[in-house]
């Protein structure tokens, strides 16, 4: 079937451990932060909207859903829609190129998912300034579409 490279395994590892800082700093946060969080953000990275700290368990359940299903949809490339029609040759190389770019693409849901708790969690009021996290997502799209086109093979 697919075949993956180091680099898609590098990948894949960063994905994991996006999701797994998700909620590793979502849970401890929970016991001290206030009952009132900053739950939404204008594209400065001010906060404009409040809520209920309950709310802060959507961010890394929500995160983690789209995860795996990225991961389910992976298995099963021969089911996508493709540009091309298919033919034993074109198949495989296909089907690797669509898993290698469903990869990219769910490290990258990770990785915004993370920048967007720690955002919420105020970690970056402590640490970096505001204007990274529009900035780190927006990198974040432009590095994934640009390795999906450089690592077609």
């Amino acid at each position: 079937m697919v075949k993956h490279t180091q680099f898609d395994k590098i990948v894949e590892i960063f994905g994991w451990v996006s999701i797994v800082a998700v909620w590793a700093i979502t849970i401890p946060s929970f016991f001290w932060l206030p009952s009132d969080i900053t739950v939404h953000y204008n594209i400065w990275g001010e906060g404009n909207g409040t809520g209920d700290k309950n709310i802060l368990f959507t961010l890394p359940i929500i995160g983690t859903v789209v995860f795996f299903a990225i991961s389910i949809a992976m298995r099963i490339p021969q089911k996508f829609n493709y540009a091309v029609k298919l033919t034993e040759e074109k198949a495989e190389k296909e089907y690797t190129h669509a898993v290698r770019t469903l990869g990219y693409i769910r490290t990258g849901v990770a990785l915004t998912f993370f920048l967007i708790a720690i955002k919420t969690l105020g970690y970056l009021e402590r640490y970096l300034l505001n204007s990274w996290l529009s900035i780190s997502i927006a990198l974040i799209v432009v590095a994934i579409a640009g390795l999906s086109v450089l690592r077609k093979e």
